[in-house]
């Protein structure tokens, strides 16, 4: 008869173990334990319930012994019959016993009926802990500790965002990954088991946050303040924003305007920064001078020179362009023709009149005269 059962942690050969976790029951009379997918499965016989403990969640530690409660309460296993053999038509079952006298345990999941000869594997199902356990947050840090908890944390996330924006979901998104390094040792069928944390089983891309998770917003009026909040995440533990997110931010505040927060993106280096993200924000140019400036900074970031230039003639900004290549490798053989067009173009004569001066200058320096070569 207990009210707890003990979990010590194996420190090494010829090393005694360390009671590390106390595990609270909150009942007496006859126990058994399972081990289901790093979870502690306790059943009570007297009261046909099991109850579920996952040591990697946040819990109480006193002297450096780790407590733990059930995370839901205890749960009955869901009935089974029996079909039995027969020589009739007729198919016959018998309902099994739940929580059986002549149970048998062994890990890490099986139970013997001894009576009826039979063996079970006992399993988990995740979905009903969705509506159980009704802190999202805790809801998350569990199902990242399930090797089946992907598809359910996504659809827990997608749930989260259709709700008005609240806090719980920047702590969902920040939720780091516990025991990264850490290894697991079955526990013994008794009341003091022995294992150490486990590893985290699911690991969540920003891709697969785009395609299952941040799709479904359909440019809500929260859209940008949960794309944000996702940044603000992958930031403070210094992971670098994909292509596909950075589109999606891109996309969203420029649809809501917010030129002053995407060019703090680009300035502080949060967001992709490559040729064909510089690229797909100049797609975007015509409806703001910010967004074509906001390009050419990422662009001269990456020191894509070449893209600059072709930016810059492109939008007759020619004089800039011929500063630029200037100060660029191989200047001598930048070719005057491609410039003059542009300078042309502009419709500007004084533009016109110094590129053209600029270019009999080049001419005189390697040639020995202003005239252009045909």
């Amino acid at each position: 008869m207990v009210h707890c059962t003990s979990i010590y942690l194996l420190n090494g050969p010829g090393l005694a173990p360390r009671k590390s976790h106390i595990i609270r029951l909150q009942s007496i009379g006859r126990f058994a334990i399972n081990i289901i997918d790093n979870l502690v499965i306790v059943h009570h016989q007297t009261s046909q319930t099991s109850m579920l403990f996952d040591l990697s969640l946040s819990k109480e530690v006193v002297n450096e012994i780790t407590y733990h409660n059930a995370i839901i309460p205890g749960r009955s296993i869901k009935p089974f019959t029996l079909k039995l053999p027969s020589l009739s038509l007729e198919e016959k079952s018998v309902n099994c016993d739940l929580y059986s006298k002549n149970w048998v345990l062994f890990q890490p999941n099986i139970v013997i009926d001894a009576q009826l000869g039979c063996m079970w594997y006992l399993d988990l199902k995740l979905e009903p802990l969705m509506t159980l356990i009704a802190d999202k947050v805790r809801l998350s840090e569990f199902l990242l500790q399930r090797s089946l908890g992907k598809p359910i944390l996504l659809r827990v996330l997608r749930n989260l965002i259709s709700e008005p924006f609240n806090g719980s979901l920047l702590t969902c998104f920040e939720i780091p990954s516990p025991f990264p390094n850490s290894s697991t040792d079955e526990p013994k069928n008794d009341s003091k088991a022995s294992c150490s944390p486990p590893k985290a089983k699911v690991i969540i891309t920003q891709n697969e946050m785009c395609l299952q998770v941040f799709q479904h917003l359909e440019e809500k009026p929260f859209t940008e303040d949960i794309l944000m909040v996702y940044l603000q995440s992958l930031s403070k533990y210094k992971i670098p924003a994909e292509d596909e997110i950075s589109k999606m931010i891109i996309k969203e505040l420029i649809r809501n305007e917010n030129y002053k927060t995407l060019l703090l993106l680009v300035e502080f280096s949060l967001i992709c920064e490559t040729k064909s993200m510089a690229c797909f924000l100049l797609s975007y140019s015509k409806l703001s001078p910010i967004i074509n400036q906001t390009a050419l900074d990422m662009l001269r970031k990456i020191s894509a020179n070449e893209i600059i230039l072709e930016v810059l003639l492109e939008h007759g900004q020619v004089i800039d362009a011929l500063r630029i290549a200037k100060s660029l490798p191989n200047s001598d053989s930048i070719s005057a023709r491609k410039y003059l067009e542009a300078a042309q173009k502009s419709g500007d004569a004084n533009i016109f009149y110094n590129v053209f001066k600029y270019f009999q200058q080049r001419n005189l320096k390697q040639r020995g005269k202003v005239d252009f070569l045909k």
